[in-house]
């Protein structure tokens, strides 16, 4: 059998992979080593620890299994895969975890203003006006949401 669509095959094994960590980590069989104990399983009214990844696991690894079953499927319409731009995923990934480390120390809106500036520097066009309204919304549904939809214990401001 020839591989017509290699990113579909790699996609597959990959998805694989990991749902099967996944699944075996909650759900050890009896040949695993005895260090990964595994987690109560549950019953779908009351489900526990190892419930979601169990179920997540087996549905992800028939997901790669339908993935890299289409690999061997002649295509008419092969599209090349774009490269990688590594620029937006640093700029994004940077933007979360300076989130993390400030909403502790300075408050939920100056964090989620400092995300939404960095975050908008991983966009081709940075436009500062956009980005000023875009956290202007983000902090008010933010707070509406978490601080007195959830009730969560966020501080507002460095000062609160």
């Amino acid at each position: 059998m020839k591989v017509s669509e290699k990113q579909d095959l790699w996609a597959g094994l990959i998805f694989m992979f990991f749902g099967l960590v996944f699944a075996l980590v909650a759900q050890p069989p009896s040949w695993f080593p005895s260090f990964i104990q595994g987690y109560p399983m549950g019953t779908a009214v009351r489900m526990g620890p190892a419930y979601f990844p169990t179920i997540l696991g087996w549905i992800l690894v028939i997901l790669g299994a339908v993935t890299s079953a289409r690999a061997f499927i002649p295509q008419v319409h092969s599209a090349e895969v774009p490269p990688l731009v590594m620029r937006p995923l640093f700029w994004i990934i940077l933007s979360v975890v300076v989130f993390g480390l400030l909403v502790d120390h300075v408050g939920v809106i100056i964090a989620t203003t400092a995300m939404v500036f960095i975050s908008c520097v991983a966009g081709w066009e940075y436009n500062w006006k956009e980005a000023a309204i875009l956290s202007v919304i983000l902090c008010v549904m933010t707070v509406g949401v978490f601080v007195y939809g959830l009730g969560l214990p966020f501080r507002l401001w460095p000062w609160s």
